[in-house]
């Protein structure tokens, strides 16, 4: 039995959807970036010069952390093969509600959500070298 055998699906995709639902957008905001540079596929857009901060409270992500962090999430989104990658920039970078998201894509509403549900678990996997959201049983 493989390492993949042993990952608790459901958890890890809660765990992904609470990181990238509540944590991200405030990433974004602390790091200096808007959503709409976010959505930009021009990674080097998002990049910036390092610059000082002040000591934050202890167990806080500090504004260089957020800095180098929602690159990597953004790349790791679109590291992930499609129609995954897709799914995930649309409800998660331009942040559609979902009515919009199913318009814009040819599945059927139980189909879509299966595929949502197998994005998440392709994000763990694409984000994996930066924090494993994945949860063993």
């Amino acid at each position: 039995m493989g390492l993949v055998a042993l990952v608790n699906t459901h958890s890890t995709v809660d765990k992904v959807r609470n990181f990238l639902t509540e944590e991200f957008t405030h990433l974004v905001v602390k790091a200096g970036y808007s959503m709409v540079q976010v959505q930009s596929p021009n990674m080097s857009g998002l990049i910036k010069a390092a610059t000082t901060s002040n000591n934050v409270e202890r167990g806080m992500i500090d504004h260089m952390d957020a800095q180098r962090i929602v690159p990597e999430v953004v790349g790791a989104i679109y590291r992930c093969p499609e129609p995954y990658s897709k799914i995930l920039k649309l409800v998660y970078l331009q942040q559609l509600p979902e009515k919009l998201v199913l318009d814009q894509l040819p599945y059927e509403r139980a189909q879509y959500y299966r595929l949502k549900f197998k994005s998440l678990l392709w994000f763990a996997d694409s984000y994996e070298r930066i924090t494993d959201f994945h949860v063993y049983s």
